[in-house]
């Protein structure tokens, strides 16, 4: 439940309850709350969270906002403005989308990395970091029959 959700994080992070509120963020049902995480020996050092718990699909999904206590005021709608939207995807287009995988590839013809990342359809803009995945430069000869990573997406 939303509320054994909230006790745990409370218990879990030795934070003091200020205040709480059950809103429906995104028509799902919420327990927000704002708590403190004091610092005995530096009270300066103390912390504000704020917690959304929002419960969807069997899950409880939490969502943290944490500056120091002092800072909190100048923080709380940046957090909010993140929090308050969360929403059910349904976006057809942004669900069917398959992930991309790493693909190890072998090279045919020795050529600089740029060279051999163009023989593999890889997009220019992806270049750099391929180079960084296979712990290259662009520039580096890649001798014929190297195995080097490419990205793709699932099943092709």
């Amino acid at each position: 439940s939303l509320q054994a959700a909230a006790d745990a994080e409370l218990k879990n992070n030795n934070l003091t309850l200020v205040n709480s509120s059950r809103p429906k963020v995104g028509g799902l049902p919420a327990l927000v709350m704002v708590s403190d995480q004091l610092n005995q020996e530096d009270p300066n050092a103390s912390l504000r969270v704020l917690t959304y718990l929002i419960q969807y699909g069997g899950n409880i999904y939490k969502i943290n906002g944490v500056s120091l206590r002092t800072d909190f005021a100048r923080y709380r709608s940046t957090f909010l403005s993140t929090m308050d939207y969360f929403r059910k995807l349904t976006d057809p287009r942004k669900i069917n989308v398959l992930p991309e995988v790493v693909q190890v590839k072998t090279v045919k013809q020795t050529a600089p990395l740029a060279q051999v990342l163009r023989s593999f359809n890889m997009p220019t803009t992806r270049h750099q970091e391929l180079a960084v995945l296979n712990g290259m430069e662009l520039k580096d000869q890649v001798q014929k029959g190297t195995l080097i990573k490419v990205v793709g997406k699932q099943g092709s």
